[in-house]
Protein backbone atom coordinates (compact mmCIF):
# COMPACT_ATOMS: atom_id res chain seq x y z
CA UNK A 1 0.00 0.00 0.00
CA UNK A 2 2.99 2.37 0.80
CA UNK A 3 4.80 1.75 -2.36
CA UNK A 4 1.00 2.05 -4.06
CA UNK A 5 0.76 5.60 -2.61
CA UNK A 6 -2.69 4.45 -1.33
CA UNK A 7 -4.41 7.33 0.85
CA UNK A 8 -3.77 5.97 4.92
CA UNK A 9 -1.19 3.55 4.28
CA UNK A 10 1.60 5.75 6.16
CA UNK A 11 -0.55 6.17 9.20
CA UNK A 12 -1.43 2.30 8.87
CA UNK A 13 2.49 1.77 8.29
CA UNK A 14 3.15 3.35 11.42
CA UNK A 15 0.16 1.36 13.66
CA UNK A 16 1.61 -1.62 12.68
CA UNK A 17 5.62 -1.09 12.87
CA UNK A 18 4.08 0.78 16.54
CA UNK A 19 2.00 -2.43 17.20
CA UNK A 20 4.79 -4.43 16.63
CA UNK A 21 7.63 -2.18 18.09
CA UNK A 22 5.38 -2.84 21.04
CA UNK A 23 5.20 -6.57 20.94
CA UNK A 24 8.74 -7.15 20.20
CA UNK A 25 10.34 -5.24 23.41
CA UNK A 26 8.85 -7.73 25.84
CA UNK A 27 8.87 -10.44 23.55
CA UNK A 28 12.73 -10.02 23.27
CA UNK A 29 12.99 -9.79 26.77
CA UNK A 30 11.37 -12.72 27.25
CA UNK A 31 13.31 -14.85 24.71
CA UNK A 32 16.38 -13.08 26.19
CA UNK A 33 15.37 -14.38 29.27
CA UNK A 34 14.58 -18.08 28.47
CA UNK A 35 17.71 -18.43 26.79
CA UNK A 36 19.50 -17.39 29.51
CA UNK A 37 17.46 -19.57 31.86
CA UNK A 38 18.17 -22.66 29.16
CA UNK A 39 21.96 -21.98 28.83
CA UNK A 40 22.77 -21.31 32.21
CA UNK A 41 19.97 -22.92 34.48
CA UNK A 42 19.15 -26.23 32.51
CA UNK A 43 22.08 -28.12 34.13
CA UNK A 44 20.94 -27.24 37.49
CA UNK A 45 17.24 -27.94 37.02
CA UNK A 46 17.67 -31.42 34.83
CA UNK A 47 21.22 -32.54 35.72
CA UNK A 48 22.10 -31.21 38.87
CA UNK A 49 19.23 -33.67 41.09
CA UNK A 50 19.34 -36.51 39.01
CA UNK A 51 23.97 -36.64 39.19
CA UNK A 52 22.97 -36.00 43.08
CA UNK A 53 20.76 -38.99 43.36
CA UNK A 54 22.94 -40.99 41.54
CA UNK A 55 25.91 -39.96 43.60
CA UNK A 56 23.81 -40.80 46.96
CA UNK A 57 22.68 -44.16 45.00
CA UNK A 58 26.17 -45.08 43.91
CA UNK A 59 27.74 -44.34 47.20
CA UNK A 60 24.95 -46.32 48.92
CA UNK A 61 25.99 -49.19 46.44
CA UNK A 62 29.67 -48.45 46.75
CA UNK A 63 29.26 -48.69 51.09
CA UNK A 64 26.98 -51.95 50.68
CA UNK A 65 29.96 -53.61 48.46
CA UNK A 66 32.36 -52.05 50.63
CA UNK A 67 30.64 -53.85 54.00
CA UNK A 68 29.90 -56.99 51.83
CA UNK A 69 33.98 -57.26 50.72
CA UNK A 70 34.74 -56.35 54.51
CA UNK A 71 32.50 -59.05 55.64
CA UNK A 72 34.03 -61.28 53.43
CA UNK A 73 37.72 -60.76 53.94
CA UNK A 74 36.65 -61.10 57.80
CA UNK A 75 35.18 -64.64 56.96
CA UNK A 76 38.55 -65.68 55.00
CA UNK A 77 40.58 -64.84 57.71
CA UNK A 78 38.34 -66.79 59.78
CA UNK A 79 38.66 -69.62 57.77
CA UNK A 80 42.22 -69.25 57.43
CA UNK A 81 42.59 -69.54 61.25
CA UNK A 82 41.04 -73.08 61.63
CA UNK A 83 42.78 -75.94 62.72
CA UNK A 84 40.51 -78.29 60.04
CA UNK A 85 41.76 -75.81 57.08
CA UNK A 86 45.94 -76.45 58.73
CA UNK A 87 45.08 -80.16 58.73
CA UNK A 88 43.82 -79.96 54.86
CA UNK A 89 47.08 -78.25 54.06
CA UNK A 90 49.60 -80.53 56.06
CA UNK A 91 47.81 -83.71 54.86
CA UNK A 92 47.08 -82.64 51.40
CA UNK A 93 43.46 -83.87 52.43
CA UNK A 94 40.25 -82.44 52.82
CA UNK A 95 37.97 -82.93 55.79
CA UNK A 96 34.16 -84.19 54.88
CA UNK A 97 31.60 -81.72 54.83
CA UNK A 98 33.65 -79.19 56.34
CA UNK A 99 33.73 -76.40 53.72
CA UNK A 100 29.77 -77.09 53.27
CA UNK A 101 28.91 -76.46 56.86
CA UNK A 102 31.53 -73.43 57.19
CA UNK A 103 29.75 -72.08 53.54
CA UNK A 104 26.15 -72.80 54.82
CA UNK A 105 26.70 -70.91 58.22
CA UNK A 106 28.33 -67.75 56.66
CA UNK A 107 26.24 -67.95 53.93
CA UNK A 108 29.00 -67.84 51.68
CA UNK A 109 28.77 -69.26 47.82
CA UNK A 110 31.82 -70.80 47.57
CA UNK A 111 35.32 -71.78 49.43
CA UNK A 112 38.48 -73.44 48.15
CA UNK A 113 41.52 -74.24 49.43
CA UNK A 114 44.95 -73.92 47.68
CA UNK A 115 48.40 -75.49 48.92
CA UNK A 116 51.19 -72.99 48.80
CA UNK A 117 52.38 -74.71 45.45
CA UNK A 118 49.23 -73.22 43.60
CA UNK A 119 48.43 -76.61 42.17
CA UNK A 120 45.01 -78.26 42.08
CA UNK A 121 43.04 -77.15 44.89
CA UNK A 122 43.25 -79.40 48.11
CA UNK A 123 39.18 -79.36 49.07
CA UNK A 124 36.33 -76.79 47.61
CA UNK A 125 32.86 -76.46 47.84
CA UNK A 126 30.27 -74.41 45.50
CA UNK A 127 26.83 -73.56 46.33
CA UNK A 128 25.98 -73.11 42.78
CA UNK A 129 26.82 -74.50 39.49
CA UNK A 130 28.42 -70.70 38.12
CA UNK A 131 28.80 -68.02 40.18
CA UNK A 132 28.43 -64.79 38.08
CA UNK A 133 31.31 -61.94 38.95
CA UNK A 134 29.22 -59.32 39.08
CA UNK A 135 26.94 -61.08 41.69
CA UNK A 136 29.53 -62.00 43.99
CA UNK A 137 32.35 -60.98 46.39
CA UNK A 138 35.81 -62.67 45.91
CA UNK A 139 38.17 -62.56 48.83
CA UNK A 140 41.26 -64.27 49.50
CA UNK A 141 43.38 -64.85 52.43
CA UNK A 142 46.86 -66.39 53.20
CA UNK A 143 46.99 -69.33 55.62
CA UNK A 144 50.17 -68.81 57.91
CA UNK A 145 51.92 -71.33 60.14
CA UNK A 146 54.25 -68.52 61.92
CA UNK A 147 55.82 -66.70 59.34
CA UNK A 148 55.68 -68.66 56.50
CA UNK A 149 52.57 -69.11 53.83
CA UNK A 150 51.23 -72.93 53.76
CA UNK A 151 48.64 -72.15 51.52
CA UNK A 152 45.62 -69.79 50.54
CA UNK A 153 41.66 -69.83 50.81
CA UNK A 154 39.56 -68.43 48.55
CA UNK A 155 36.11 -67.98 49.28
CA UNK A 156 32.79 -65.88 47.35
CA UNK A 157 30.08 -64.46 48.92
CA UNK A 158 26.82 -63.59 46.90
CA UNK A 159 25.58 -60.29 46.44
CA UNK A 160 21.99 -60.58 47.35
CA UNK A 161 19.53 -60.20 44.63
CA UNK A 162 17.19 -57.34 45.08
CA UNK A 163 20.89 -55.15 45.61
CA UNK A 164 22.02 -56.63 41.95
CA UNK A 165 19.00 -55.10 40.63
CA UNK A 166 19.39 -52.55 42.14
CA UNK A 167 22.50 -52.09 41.06
CA UNK A 168 21.83 -52.12 37.38
CA UNK A 169 19.10 -49.75 37.79
CA UNK A 170 21.34 -47.31 38.87
CA UNK A 171 24.22 -48.08 36.16
CA UNK A 172 21.30 -47.81 33.70
CA UNK A 173 19.93 -44.36 35.33
CA UNK A 174 23.69 -43.14 35.14
CA UNK A 175 24.26 -44.02 31.37
CA UNK A 176 20.63 -42.47 30.68
CA UNK A 177 22.15 -39.70 32.03
CA UNK A 178 25.34 -39.84 30.48
CA UNK A 179 23.24 -39.84 27.16
CA UNK A 180 21.07 -36.67 28.56
CA UNK A 181 24.26 -34.99 29.36
CA UNK A 182 24.96 -35.51 25.66
CA UNK A 183 21.92 -34.75 24.06
CA UNK A 184 21.63 -31.69 25.86
CA UNK A 185 22.42 -29.61 22.83
CA UNK A 186 19.53 -31.09 21.12
CA UNK A 187 17.50 -30.16 24.17
CA UNK A 188 18.45 -26.90 23.79
CA UNK A 189 18.04 -26.62 20.30
CA UNK A 190 14.63 -27.83 20.64
CA UNK A 191 13.11 -25.58 23.10
CA UNK A 192 15.27 -22.64 21.58
CA UNK A 193 13.04 -23.95 18.26
CA UNK A 194 10.02 -24.20 20.54
CA UNK A 195 10.63 -20.53 22.04
CA UNK A 196 11.34 -19.26 18.15
CA UNK A 197 8.27 -20.53 17.25
CA UNK A 198 5.98 -18.88 19.88
CA UNK A 199 7.79 -15.58 19.13
CA UNK A 200 6.39 -16.07 15.93
CA UNK A 201 3.14 -16.86 17.03
CA UNK A 202 2.70 -14.41 19.33
CA UNK A 203 4.09 -11.34 16.72
CA UNK A 204 2.05 -12.89 13.69
CA UNK A 205 -1.28 -12.44 16.45
CA UNK A 206 -0.02 -8.87 17.32
CA UNK A 207 0.47 -8.36 13.55
CA UNK A 208 -2.87 -9.42 12.57
CA UNK A 209 -4.34 -7.39 15.77
CA UNK A 210 -2.50 -4.14 14.92
CA UNK A 211 -3.33 -4.50 10.99
CA UNK A 212 -7.18 -4.86 12.14
CA UNK A 213 -6.74 -1.44 14.64
CA UNK A 214 -5.23 -0.21 11.75
CA UNK A 215 -7.95 -0.80 9.51
CA UNK A 216 -10.37 0.00 11.82
CA UNK A 217 -8.52 4.14 12.22
CA UNK A 218 -6.78 4.19 8.32
CA UNK A 219 -10.37 3.28 6.91
CA UNK A 220 -12.11 6.35 7.98
CA UNK A 221 -9.03 8.23 7.68
CA UNK A 222 -8.81 7.66 3.62
CA UNK A 223 -12.39 7.89 3.43
CA UNK A 224 -11.93 11.24 4.74
CA UNK A 225 -8.94 12.29 2.74
CA UNK A 226 -10.87 11.10 -0.64
CA UNK A 227 -13.68 13.11 0.89
CA UNK A 228 -11.57 16.33 1.86
CA UNK A 229 -10.58 16.18 -1.87
CA UNK A 230 -13.65 15.52 -3.49
CA UNK A 231 -15.10 18.60 -1.41
CA UNK A 232 -11.35 21.05 -2.90
CA UNK A 233 -12.54 19.64 -6.18
CA UNK A 234 -16.18 21.37 -5.54
CA UNK A 235 -18.23 18.14 -4.97
CA UNK A 236 -19.91 19.39 -1.83
CA UNK A 237 -22.76 16.57 -1.94
CA UNK A 238 -20.46 14.16 -1.38
CA UNK A 239 -20.59 12.17 1.64
CA UNK A 240 -18.34 10.39 4.43
CA UNK A 241 -19.66 6.45 3.97
CA UNK A 242 -17.33 4.41 6.07
CA UNK A 243 -17.26 1.67 9.27
CA UNK A 244 -16.38 4.52 12.60
CA UNK A 245 -16.92 4.49 16.42
CA UNK A 246 -16.27 6.26 19.12
CA UNK A 247 -14.23 9.46 18.39
CA UNK A 248 -13.46 8.48 14.31
CA UNK A 249 -17.24 7.96 14.52
CA UNK A 250 -17.91 11.67 15.52
CA UNK A 251 -15.22 13.21 13.28
CA UNK A 252 -17.11 11.50 10.21
CA UNK A 253 -20.81 12.67 11.38
CA UNK A 254 -18.92 16.40 11.96
CA UNK A 255 -17.35 16.39 8.42
CA UNK A 256 -21.03 15.39 6.83
CA UNK A 257 -22.49 18.01 8.69
CA UNK A 258 -19.92 20.40 7.65
CA UNK A 259 -19.94 19.51 4.07
CA UNK A 260 -23.60 19.39 4.23
CA UNK A 261 -23.28 22.73 6.13
CA UNK A 262 -21.18 24.35 3.28
CA UNK A 263 -23.49 23.63 0.62
CA UNK A 264 -26.32 24.81 1.83
CA UNK A 265 -23.63 28.08 2.67
CA UNK A 266 -22.36 27.99 -1.20
CA UNK A 267 -26.18 27.63 -2.65
CA UNK A 268 -26.70 30.41 -0.92
CA UNK A 269 -23.89 32.55 -2.12
CA UNK A 270 -24.28 31.73 -5.38
CA UNK A 271 -27.64 32.89 -5.14
CA UNK A 272 -26.45 36.04 -3.33
CA UNK A 273 -23.23 36.45 -6.20
CA UNK A 274 -25.64 36.39 -9.02
CA UNK A 275 -28.07 38.61 -7.30
CA UNK A 276 -25.01 41.29 -6.50
CA UNK A 277 -24.16 40.34 -10.46
CA UNK A 278 -27.41 41.42 -11.74
CA UNK A 279 -26.83 44.39 -9.51
CA UNK A 280 -23.70 45.51 -10.94
CA UNK A 281 -24.75 44.65 -14.10
CA UNK A 282 -27.74 46.71 -13.80
CA UNK A 283 -26.21 49.87 -12.49
CA UNK A 284 -25.13 52.61 -14.98
CA UNK A 285 -21.83 53.34 -13.43
CA UNK A 286 -18.79 51.55 -13.98
CA UNK A 287 -17.46 48.54 -11.63
CA UNK A 288 -13.79 47.68 -10.76
CA UNK A 289 -12.50 45.23 -8.36
CA UNK A 290 -8.86 44.94 -8.69
CA UNK A 291 -6.67 43.36 -5.85
CA UNK A 292 -4.09 45.14 -3.52
CA UNK A 293 -1.27 44.98 -6.11
CA UNK A 294 -3.17 46.59 -8.86
CA UNK A 295 -4.59 43.50 -10.72
CA UNK A 296 -7.75 43.71 -11.74
CA UNK A 297 -10.40 40.81 -10.88
CA UNK A 298 -13.69 41.57 -12.18
CA UNK A 299 -15.46 44.73 -14.10
CA UNK A 300 -19.42 45.08 -15.15
CA UNK A 301 -20.90 45.91 -18.15
CA UNK A 302 -21.30 49.51 -17.60
CA UNK A 303 -17.67 50.23 -17.86
CA UNK A 304 -17.85 49.43 -21.48
CA UNK A 305 -19.53 52.67 -22.25
CA UNK A 306 -16.61 54.44 -20.75
CA UNK A 307 -13.71 52.94 -22.13
CA UNK A 308 -13.97 50.46 -25.56
CA UNK A 309 -14.80 47.18 -25.30
CA UNK A 310 -12.06 45.63 -26.58
CA UNK A 311 -9.61 47.43 -24.29
CA UNK A 312 -11.74 45.91 -21.47
CA UNK A 313 -11.82 42.47 -22.29
CA UNK A 314 -8.30 42.92 -22.18
CA UNK A 315 -7.56 44.70 -19.30
CA UNK A 316 -5.57 42.88 -16.16
CA UNK A 317 -4.12 45.78 -14.42
CA UNK A 318 -5.02 49.49 -13.78
CA UNK A 319 -2.36 50.78 -16.76
CA UNK A 320 -4.17 48.60 -19.14
CA UNK A 321 -7.07 51.37 -18.63
CA UNK A 322 -5.72 54.22 -17.37
CA UNK A 323 -2.84 56.65 -18.33
CA UNK A 324 0.29 56.52 -15.97
CA UNK A 325 -0.75 59.95 -14.17
CA UNK A 326 -4.36 58.41 -13.77
CA UNK A 327 -2.89 54.97 -12.50
CA UNK A 328 -0.50 57.06 -10.16
CA UNK A 329 -3.54 58.95 -9.41
CA UNK A 330 -5.70 56.16 -8.43
CA UNK A 331 -3.28 54.21 -6.42
CA UNK A 332 -3.11 57.21 -4.22
CA UNK A 333 -6.72 57.21 -3.47
CA UNK A 334 -6.55 53.12 -2.93
CA UNK A 335 -3.90 54.18 -0.45
CA UNK A 336 -6.28 56.92 0.79
CA UNK A 337 -9.02 54.67 1.59
CA UNK A 338 -7.03 51.63 3.26
CA UNK A 339 -6.87 54.05 5.59
CA UNK A 340 -10.18 56.40 5.95
CA UNK A 341 -12.11 53.65 4.02
CA UNK A 342 -13.00 55.62 1.40
CA UNK A 343 -11.29 58.32 -0.93
CA UNK A 344 -13.22 60.10 -4.60
CA UNK A 345 -11.69 62.10 -6.67
CA UNK A 346 -12.52 63.88 -10.12
CA UNK A 347 -10.89 62.71 -13.08
CA UNK A 348 -10.75 64.15 -16.57
CA UNK A 349 -10.44 61.29 -19.27
CA UNK A 350 -9.44 61.07 -22.81
CA UNK A 351 -10.90 58.08 -24.77
CA UNK A 352 -12.61 57.18 -27.75
CA UNK A 353 -11.56 60.63 -28.98
CA UNK A 354 -13.58 62.78 -26.70
CA UNK A 355 -12.73 64.44 -23.34
CA UNK A 356 -15.09 62.53 -19.92
CA UNK A 357 -15.38 64.22 -16.69
CA UNK A 358 -14.92 60.74 -14.69
CA UNK A 359 -16.11 61.01 -11.05
CA UNK A 360 -13.89 58.21 -9.31
CA UNK A 361 -14.66 56.67 -6.06
CA UNK A 362 -12.26 54.04 -4.14
CA UNK A 363 -13.40 52.09 -1.17
CA UNK A 364 -11.09 49.34 0.48
CA UNK A 365 -12.73 46.03 1.12
CA UNK A 366 -10.27 45.72 4.49
CA UNK A 367 -8.10 48.05 6.72
CA UNK A 368 -5.04 45.67 6.05
CA UNK A 369 -2.27 45.73 3.66
CA UNK A 370 -3.36 43.20 1.20
CA UNK A 371 -6.91 44.42 0.85
CA UNK A 372 -8.99 44.51 -2.02
CA UNK A 373 -10.56 47.76 -3.62
CA UNK A 374 -13.88 48.73 -5.35
CA UNK A 375 -13.34 51.39 -7.89
CA UNK A 376 -16.33 53.36 -8.84
CA UNK A 377 -16.68 54.99 -12.30
CA UNK A 378 -19.22 57.76 -12.90
CA UNK A 379 -19.67 59.60 -15.92
CA UNK A 380 -19.92 63.80 -15.16
CA UNK A 381 -20.13 64.88 -18.11
CA UNK A 382 -23.64 65.66 -18.98
CA UNK A 383 -24.03 66.30 -15.32
CA UNK A 384 -21.26 68.79 -15.43
CA UNK A 385 -22.99 70.31 -18.97
CA UNK A 386 -26.08 70.01 -17.32
CA UNK A 387 -24.77 72.37 -14.13
CA UNK A 388 -22.62 74.63 -16.63
CA UNK A 389 -26.14 75.24 -19.16
CA UNK A 390 -27.29 75.89 -15.80
CA UNK A 391 -25.51 78.38 -14.36
CA UNK A 392 -25.38 80.53 -17.78
CA UNK A 393 -29.20 80.31 -18.18
CA UNK A 394 -28.89 81.73 -14.43
CA UNK A 395 -26.30 84.08 -15.46
CA UNK A 396 -28.38 85.25 -19.05
CA UNK A 397 -31.19 85.84 -16.44
CA UNK A 398 -29.56 88.37 -13.73
CA UNK A 399 -27.94 89.69 -16.97
CA UNK A 400 -31.14 90.37 -18.72
CA UNK A 401 -32.94 91.22 -15.37
CA UNK A 402 -29.99 94.03 -14.47
CA UNK A 403 -29.98 94.90 -18.47
CA UNK A 404 -33.87 95.23 -18.37
CA UNK A 405 -34.05 97.36 -15.22
CA UNK A 406 -32.57 100.85 -16.48
CA UNK A 407 -34.94 100.12 -19.89
CA UNK A 408 -37.98 100.24 -18.89
CA UNK A 409 -37.55 104.28 -17.11
CA UNK A 410 -35.88 104.94 -20.23
CA UNK A 411 -38.84 103.10 -22.69
CA UNK A 412 -41.56 105.31 -20.24
CA UNK A 413 -39.20 108.56 -19.99
CA UNK A 414 -39.28 108.22 -24.05
CA UNK A 415 -43.47 107.59 -24.32
CA UNK A 416 -44.07 110.68 -21.17
CA UNK A 417 -41.38 113.29 -23.92
CA UNK A 418 -43.62 112.29 -26.79
CA UNK A 419 -46.76 112.72 -24.65
CA UNK A 420 -45.23 116.39 -23.60
CA UNK A 421 -44.62 117.38 -27.07
CA UNK A 422 -48.14 117.04 -28.27
CA UNK A 423 -48.83 119.44 -25.10
CA UNK A 424 -46.41 121.98 -25.60
CA UNK A 425 -46.46 124.53 -28.19
CA UNK A 426 -42.36 124.23 -29.95
CA UNK A 427 -41.23 125.16 -32.89
CA UNK A 428 -41.76 122.67 -35.51
CA UNK A 429 -38.29 121.62 -35.92
CA UNK A 430 -37.65 121.35 -32.62
CA UNK A 431 -40.85 119.24 -31.99
CA UNK A 432 -39.91 117.44 -35.01
CA UNK A 433 -36.62 116.70 -33.63
CA UNK A 434 -37.86 115.48 -29.94
CA UNK A 435 -40.55 113.41 -31.51
CA UNK A 436 -37.62 111.61 -33.67
CA UNK A 437 -35.44 111.00 -30.54
CA UNK A 438 -38.08 109.74 -28.45
CA UNK A 439 -38.76 107.54 -31.22
CA UNK A 440 -35.64 106.55 -31.44
CA UNK A 441 -35.04 105.79 -27.83
CA UNK A 442 -38.29 103.96 -28.06
CA UNK A 443 -37.13 101.59 -31.07
CA UNK A 444 -33.65 101.55 -28.60
CA UNK A 445 -35.47 99.86 -25.78
CA UNK A 446 -37.75 97.59 -27.99
CA UNK A 447 -34.40 96.46 -29.59
CA UNK A 448 -32.31 95.82 -26.35
CA UNK A 449 -35.37 94.02 -25.00
CA UNK A 450 -35.57 91.79 -27.62
CA UNK A 451 -32.02 91.06 -28.05
CA UNK A 452 -31.93 90.47 -24.21
CA UNK A 453 -34.86 87.95 -24.33
CA UNK A 454 -32.79 86.04 -27.05
CA UNK A 455 -29.86 85.67 -24.94
CA UNK A 456 -31.86 84.08 -22.21
CA UNK A 457 -33.47 81.50 -24.62
CA UNK A 458 -30.38 80.25 -25.61
CA UNK A 459 -28.85 79.66 -22.52
CA UNK A 460 -31.45 78.03 -21.67
CA UNK A 461 -30.50 74.62 -23.73
CA UNK A 462 -27.66 72.36 -22.11
CA UNK A 463 -25.41 72.44 -25.31
CA UNK A 464 -25.48 76.16 -24.94
CA UNK A 465 -21.49 77.51 -25.17
CA UNK A 466 -20.43 80.48 -23.44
Amino acid sequence: ERHANREGSRIKTKLVAGALALSIVPVFFLVLFSYYVLNVNIKAWFTQPADEQLQIFDGVAKQLKKEMQDETNAQAELLATRPEVRAMLETGEGAAGFLERFCQRQELASAIVYSAKAEPPVDAWVAYATVEKEAAVVARQAVQDGSKAIGTIQIAARVPLDVAKTRAALENLSQNQAQLQYNRKDIRRFYMMLMALITLFVLSVATWIALFLAKQISLPITALVEAATEVRKGNLTHRVVAPAVDELGMLVRSFNQMTKELESSTRELDRRQRFTEAILESIPTGVISIDSDGSIRRVNGALSKIFPHEQVAGAARLEDLFSRDDSAEIKYLMKRARRTGAASRQLELHTRGRKLQIEVTVSALEEKLTSGFVIVLEDATDLLLAQKAAAWHEVARRVAHEIKNPLTPIALSAERIGRQLERLDLPPQAARIMRECAVTIAQSVESVKALVDEFSQFARFPSAQP
